[in-house]
């Protein structure tokens, strides 16, 4: 990978890290559906596995993870778990680029999404921290789940639209397309 290249990855994955942290802290908490809120955590991971290594989601969940349960009221150590496994999910080989297909990615991140939410309120129950399960699937799982699958929609268009390969020059007869955006950029 050439090194502009990798300095222009690692400077997207900061901004989309820092956006998701302000959102958590700023939206987060204003925008409820019962007693869910929107993880902006799972949205960046989501984000970064699709579109990044799986070493760089594995990282980025971990991390995502501790800002989720530092900002909120949560048991440590649930949500980076959680979100580890999830980029480690997300990011493998068979993955669907967001670039390729956006609504197989909302899709896939959707399946994940309610796997978190009720695998986070399951543990919550377990450790005692919801008091019944009616509360913990109906007015936390689901709202969790469905805030979070469609507030990933505005970040898969937006980052479809930045990382899109730019329109090139007209291609002379017989000349191929190159496969891959930074390879025309030599």
């Amino acid at each position: 990978m050439p090194a502009q290249l990798k300095a222009a990855t690692h400077v997207r994955i900061y901004v989309l890290a820092l956006v998701c942290f302000a959102l958590q802290i700023f939206l987060a908490p204003n925008i409820m559906l019962g007693a869910g809120q929107i993880n902006f955590a799972l949205i960046f991971v989501g984000l970064v596995s699709f579109t990044h290594s799986r070493k760089a989601a594995i990282i980025s969940g971990f991390l995502g993870g501790i800002v989720f349960e530092l900002l909120g009221t949560s048991v440590i150590g649930i949500m980076p778990c959680l979100l580890s496994i999830v980029g480690y999910v997300l990011a493998s080989d068979v993955r669907a680029r967001i670039q390729e297909d956006p609504l197989f990615s909302f899709i896939v991140f959707g399946v994940c999404s309610f796997a978190v939410s009720c695998l986070h309120f399951i543990v919550l129950l377990i450790l005692g921290t919801q008091p019944s399960i009616l509360e913990a699937l109906v007015f936390r799982m689901l709202p969790v789940f469905v805030l979070t699958t469609f507030a990933f929609i505005p970040f898969v268009v937006v980052l479809q639209r930045i990382s899109a390969p730019k329109a090139s020059m007209p291609l002379k007869h017989g000349q191929k397309k190159a496969r891959h955006s930074y390879l025309l950029r030599r």
